[in-house]
């Protein structure tokens, strides 16, 4: 009697010891997994940071390169102020010379100004820039040089007087002047140094500037003579008034000044 009482209870007992065992090993398998997903987790953390920490110190590295890139394109912007206004003083004196209520007045001497010239030895480390600014800053000096060779060829042009080309020539100035500052802002406002008084003054003068020649443009309904580039320029922000294409230039010899 006492044999098959201790047999009935030990066969009550062994299922749920198995059961118990069953389910600590599943204690056991799922606490593994989560401490596997944790410390996977902690890994991908930790090689974030380690990424982030790396990228902060590659741009604290080129900060000084990328600024020197900046200040090198605000001072090619300074410069295209200067060369607008230089451009704008041999537009007033021209139109006075031919103003028949002013012949009799002595013609002023000539404007003295420097050549538009972008001077990309001021940028050491050209790596530094991201590349969409990079690729932009070196198209420029070669724009500005397609940009010369065409206003010089339409200075050579019979129908061009003196006062329209010195224009198209103050085109030159505004545009890529504009766009060197556009391209300096965007190197500052990335490294979170703010440009100076100056080459602020500059900028907005500048993209007041074009702003005048985008109101004539649209006004004449595109109906006035620009630069290839500008005209491209404003086709692309004015699509409401295309204008029409500018006269293909004859082949000619490029001038050795603007007429």
């Amino acid at each position: 009697m006492v044999a098959s009482e201790v047999a009935v209870a030990a066969s009550r007992v062994a299922p749920a010891v198995a059961q118990a065992s069953v389910n600590w090993y599943g204690i056991v398998a799922s606490s593994a997994a989560i401490g596997a997903t944790i410390t996977a987790l902690a890994t991908l953390y930790g090689q974030h940071r380690s990424r982030e920490h790396e990228k902060a110190r590659l741009a604290e590295q080129r900060a000084p390169a990328q600024l020197d890139a900046a200040l090198m394109l605000e001072a090619f912007a300074k410069q295209a102020v200067g060369y607008a206004d230089a451009r704008a003083a041999l537009i007033a004196e021209s139109i006075r010379v031919h103003d028949p209520d002013h012949d009799d007045e002595p013609v002023s001497e000539p404007v003295e100004w420097t050549p538009l010239a972008f001077d990309g030895s001021l940028a050491k480390e050209w790596t530094a820039l991201p590349i969409e600014i990079y690729s932009q800053c070196r198209e420029l000096p070669l724009s500005l040089a397609e940009s010369d060779k065409w206003t010089y060829d339409m200075a050579a042009q019979e129908w061009v007087d003196a006062a329209d080309a010195y224009e198209l020539d103050r085109q030159r100035a505004i545009l890529y002047g504009l766009l060197a500052g556009e391209l300096a802002t965007q190197i500052r406002s990335a490294i979170g140094v703010p440009a100076s008084v100056l080459a602020t003054d500059c900028f907005e003068r500048l993209q007041r500037e074009f702003d005048e020649l985008k109101q004539t443009y649209v006004r004449s309904g595109g109906a006035i003579e620009l630069i290839p580039d500008l005209r491209t320029r404003l086709q692309r922000e004015c699509p409401d008034a295309p204008g029409p294409l500018p006269a293909t230039l004859p082949m000619v010899q490029a001038a050795d000044g603007v007429a």
